[in-house]
Order: C-alpha cells, then structure tokens, then sequence
C-alpha cells in the first residue's frame, strides 16, 4: 500500500502549473484575434469545387446502401 502511495505522490506534477494563473478574458481574446489573422482562407472557386466533390461521394454512397438494402430485403423475402 505504502509503495503505491508513494509512486501516486512521485508522479503527481510540480513547478509550472497553468492553474495557478488566474484567467485572463482580455488575453484570451487577444490570443484569439492574432490566430485569427493567421488563418488561409480557401478561394470561393476552391469553396464550390470541395461541395461538389462531397455532394457526389455522398449521393454515390447513399445509392449503393439503397441498393445493398434492397437486395437484403429480396434476399430475405426469399428465404422467409
């Protein structure tokens, strides 16, 4: 009992510790307004072609479990 006592004490953390900051709402959206500035936006033309591309892989996949579905319905109307 006493050595786990003593690995739980050994690995608790010391030195920097970000709670003993109080928070800072000015900081924190300071912070956020300079990630901000960071930020690539992508192109509209760029924008357009990705919604294309994930409206087809979608309506394709909706397709072939429709399809999938369909033939487990058949199959089972068979068997019962």
């Amino acid at each position: 009992m006493e050595a786990i006592q003593g690995k739980q004490k050994a690995s608790a953390p010391k030195g920097n510790n970000a709670s003993e900051q109080p928070f800072n709402i000015g900081e924190y959206f300071k912070g956020v307004r300079s990630e901000w500035h960071k930020i690539t936006w992508p192109s509209r033309p760029q924008i357009v072609a990705e919604t294309g591309i994930v409206l087809v892989v979608v309506t394709i996949f909706t397709l072939f479990v429709f399809v999938i579905d369909k033939i487990f319905q058949f199959i089972i109307q068979l068997v019962t």
